[in-house]
């Protein structure tokens, strides 16, 4: 008995050493991604403060708020990881030593219990059936360390010609949007941090869309300010130059003097 016990609180150790491990990798992707949603808040602040893009700072507000409380989710579980580490590693050190006695070594290792439960689960194919959760246990898939490292980085998009984006924070967020839905795959729908990805998913998906809509209208500006110069449309100038300015006036562009002008 004593030595089942003892190997329970070395696999508990080991799970909770990945497990560290692995919160230590997705939180420091999650603060990259909490970082993009935040430039894209900051990104025309004063524009959406003038009403002329509220849409992109509902958007990027959600996303923002949704990315760091995934964050601190992440840092939660991190903490627990540790502590689960810490305790381990001392009841491994107590029974070696038997400098503890048995109800000592019983309050330290009881918050373990959950943590072997759900290993257990693991191994016997239970745990999406029991609903078990050991705060701090990282899925058994993101403990993995290559399925971790290739969930953590950002895939090769495959794009169409006319929905690629020079634009670095489209870029960005897309990437991070696909880092999620990877996380989404792997991840057990009961993990109380992991279920925060379906509103952080939604939110990057939305705030995404925001931007490319934005995107795609400074493209009309620029193709519509191309051809403003071509004699061959002189009769249309006046109309082109009042979309142009109705334009930027919505993008929240300065309008300089020579525009007033020509409207």
């Amino acid at each position: 008995m004593k030595s089942e016990f003892k190997a329970a609180v070395k696999q508990v150790n080991i799970a909770a050493s990945d497990s560290r491990r692995a919160w230590l990798e997705i939180s420091s992707r999650a603060s990259r991604i909490s970082s993009n949603c935040l430039s894209a808040f900051n990104k025309n602040r004063t524009q959406a403060d003038r009403g002329a893009d509220r849409a992109l700072i509902r958007a990027s507000e959600r996303a923002r708020v949704s990315a760091d409380i995934f964050f601190g989710l992440c840092q939660a579980a991190l903490s627990q990881a540790s502590e689960i580490q810490y305790r381990s590693e001392l009841a491994i050190e107590s029974m070696r030593s038997r400098s503890v006695d048995s109800d000592s070594l019983a309050r330290i290792t009881a918050p373990l219990d959950s943590w072997h439960a759900c290993l257990r689960d693991e191994e016997s194919g239970d745990c999406q059936v029991s609903g078990r959760h050991a705060p701090g246990l990282v899925p058994q898939t993101l403990r993995d360390e290559k399925k971790l490292r290739d969930s953590c980085s950002a895939k090769p998009r495959i794009v169409t010609l006319d929905a690629c984006s020079s634009e670095p924070l489209i870029i960005a967020l897309k990437e991070d949007h696909q880092v999620v839905c990877e996380w989404l795959a792997i991840s057990p729908t009961h993990d109380p941090v992991f279920s925060e990805l379906v509103r952080l998913e939604s939110a990057l998906y939305q705030l995404i869309s925001v931007l490319e809509h934005e995107d795609g209208l400074r493209e009309v500006l620029a193709a519509m300010e191309a051809i403003n110069v071509d004699p061959a449309i002189k009769p249309f100038n006046g109309i082109l130059d009042m979309e142009i300015l109705r334009l930027k006036h919505y993008l929240g562009m300065e309008i300089l003097e020579h525009d007033s002008e020509e409207e």
